[in-house]
């Protein structure tokens, strides 16, 4: 290497450049960001349930409001699922 190029950095020394290694870390960061947007909608259908328990006047209103928060919460939690189970696998193979 000559001293005009510039050294690579450690973080591109350290992380391969294969199609394995883009997936696993492409799925990490999925994961993170559904276990976000679970955690979010979590909330929300927590505290809507309480605003109807401490404003029962209230149910009417926000009743869609908290089926869809529910909906939102199930679905993400089977796409959290999903992804957890491929990096499980992407940990098995490569730990075989």
């Amino acid at each position: 290497m000559s001293e005009d190029q510039p050294k690579p950095s450690l973080a591109a020394q350290a992380a391969p450049s294969t199609p394995v290694y883009e997936a696993e870390q492409r799925l990490g960061a999925l994961f993170k960001t559904i276990r976000l947007d679970l955690v979010s909608a979590l909330g929300e259908e927590e505290k809507l349930k309480q605003l109807v328990e401490d404003m029962p006047y209230l149910r009417d209103k926000v009743n869609y409001e908290l089926r869809d928060a529910q909906d939102r919460s199930s679905r993400l939690l089977g796409q959290l699922r999903a992804v957890e189970k491929t990096l499980r696998a992407f940990h098995s193979v490569r730990g075989s």
